[in-house]
């Protein structure tokens, strides 16, 4: 934790901080004062997740104290901890606006410090760099495979009618949905089928902490325990929904083909209705990130957005008919395009990173 390696600071302070001897945590703490605030960072994020309230001071000065391109890392870490109770966040990485979320979030923790508890946080996202893939089409060309780090096939199962949406539940197990065979399955990587549930139209699935599905389908949100057995049922019978998520804190988001973005409580009580534009396509996905933010392709429109809860614009990019998104703990956005057959990377300003063809129509790209 003194070497002169800023990458070896971290990396001691961090490995100890999540499992290390207790009596190695003062030590762990003195790097929340390093002459580097990159250090100071990730230190700060593993002491939390690690139940230290007092390292949540810390990612809040940083909002402030990080170069202006790297302050939205502090951001998303007290996003994770404030949940939908966030302070606005900034739109932008000018002094002012930085200095504002910094106050705004400084008293959101004087007046929230003794209610939030650090053990029910997430634990950080630590990807594997594998990524799934599913593609619109019966037969051959109706799939779903995982691509490696290095972009070759790890598997594949062919054969599937329609799949628009695909999960990793276990190491060798997978959630599908198959919009026209009328399905949700878990399958094992050799296409194996373990377990199905009928529903017509599904376009999104989701297994939960507790071991449901949660399903999002053209006519209702549905959430099933692991006999098939309904224990939620949300009906729309204007089978007007285009895509859908269920939140960790229970509350679920679907759009309309209209536009009408609706939040529901685990109840399934409307909270609120705004007006988005609408996916405009079968196979386009949302991603509802930590501060109640939404992420959405807007295929006709070539772009990815980014809205706040109350449908406010505050970051796109432009990508040639999108239908796929999907936010990663680095601040990158991965996006999928169906008739481009594409999958691109973006950095935090829009700019691509990586793009690479794919053979097929592509409905969701998954990195995990």
């Amino acid at each position: 934790m003194a070497d002169k390696s800023l990458d070896r600071r971290i990396a001691a302070g961090v490995a100890l901080a999540r499992g290390g001897p207790k009596d190695q945590l003062p030590a762990v703490r003195k790097l929340l004062e390093d002459d580097v605030p990159g250090v100071r960072l990730p230190v700060a994020e593993a002491l939390i997740h690690a139940g230290d309230k007092d390292a949540v001071l810390v990612a809040i000065d940083l909002l402030v104290k990080l170069p202006a391109d790297q302050a939205w890392q502090a951001e998303n870490l007290l996003n994770a901890i404030a949940e939908d109770k966030s302070p606005p966040s900034m739109t932008a990485t000018d002094d002012a606006s930085r200095k504002k979320a910094h106050d705004a979030w400084a008293e959101w923790w004087r007046l929230n410090k003794d209610k939030v508890d650090l053990t029910k946080l997430d634990q950080p996202d630590h990807l594997l760099g594998l990524t799934l893939v599913a593609f619109m089409g019966r037969g051959r060309n109706g799939s779903v495979m995982e691509l490696g780090r290095d972009g070759k096939q790890r598997w594949r199962i062919d054969g599937l009618i329609y799949p628009i949406d695909v999960r990793m539940v276990g190491s060798d197990r997978l959630l599908v949905a198959e919009f026209s065979g009328g399905q949700v399955t878990e399958r094992n990587t050799k296409g194996e089928v373990l377990w199905t549930k009928k529903v017509p139209y599904p376009v999104a699935c989701q297994r939960l902490p507790n071991g449901d599905t949660f399903i999002v389908a053209r006519n209702q949100l549905l959430q099933v325990d692991r006999t098939g057995t309904e224990v939620f049922s949300h009906s729309r019978p204007t089978s007007d929904i285009m895509v859908g998520q269920k939140l960790r804190n229970g509350q679920m988001v679907y759009i309309t083909n209209t536009g009408n973005m609706v939040r529901l409580d685990s109840t399934g009580k409307e909270l609120k209705t705004i007006t988005v534009p609408p996916p405009q396509l079968y196979g386009s996905n949302i991603d509802v990130l930590p501060n109640g933010r939404v992420l959405a392709a807007q295929y006709s429109n070539n772009k990815v957005v980014e809205y706040d809860p109350d449908g406010k614009t505050v970051w796109e990019a432009t990508v040639t008919q999108p239908t796929s998104v999907q936010r990663l703990p680095n601040g990158h956005t991965l996006v999928g395009s169906m008739y481009t057959m594409q999958m691109v990377e973006l950095d935090r300003q829009g700019k691509v990173l990586t793009q690479e063809r794919l053979e097929g129509r592509v409905t969701r790209v998954r990195r995990r």
